[in-house]
């Protein structure tokens, strides 16, 4: 993997992937500090027909919260019946 000269690299395991992990590439290539991701797209994949419609992204290239986003999740928390707030922690996590 071309790591560590890219901020995320990923391949898909199934065709129906394909759509989610561009957006997700698009993304994080976008955010502060902008660089190059690797996304691999199986020559199998490439002849199979899309799932549907394409679900599009929108992303915030400011490094400052983003209010106008961050109020529109705030909502979507409040709206939600049982929300959840999951997180992981990795060997990379600062303490």
């Amino acid at each position: 993997m071309p790591q560590p000269w890219i901020k995320w690299a990923y391949q898909p395991a199934r065709a129906e992937d394909v759509p989610a992990a561009f957006m997700r590439a698009y993304a994080v290539a976008m955010q502060p500090p902008m660089g190059p991701v690797f996304l691999s797209i199986p020559l199998d994949d490439w002849h199979k027909p899309a799932l549907g419609p394409a679900v599009i992204r929108s992303v915030s290239e400011r490094t400052a919260p983003d209010t106008q986003r961050l109020r529109s999740f705030a909502g979507r928390i409040n709206r939600a019946e049982r929300p959840l707030l999951a997180r992981t922690v990795s060997p990379h996590d600062r303490c």
